[in-house]
């Protein structure tokens, strides 16, 4: 058994960075979170929000009719949709 108290600290603090850091790669990162598209209520992860919100956005000027499309419609959203019409 090793004694830890001869030990120096900034081994150990290295060592215990060092298993943290391994913990954290064999985890997989952050778990993803889905939000909705303000325009069409789909669910979206950040990145593919990027990508999604320009393309939402031509088609709701192409075709206004699929803008309530997946938004369930209550006081709050219809607030929401009324401001971004204002925009």
């Amino acid at each position: 058994m090793i004694d830890l108290s001869k030990v120096p600290d900034e081994d150990l603090k290295r060592e215990y960075m060092r298993r943290l850091n391994a913990r954290r790669r064999r985890s997989g990162g952050r778990s993803l979170v889905n939000r909705p598209c303000q325009f069409c209520g789909k669910e979206f992860g950040a990145r593919e929000m990027r990508v999604h919100i320009p393309q939402c956005k031509q088609e709701i000027m192409t075709n206004p009719k699929t803008a309530l499309v997946g938004l369930t419609v209550t006081k709050e959203n219809w607030e929401k949709i009324g401001r971004q019409g204002r925009r």
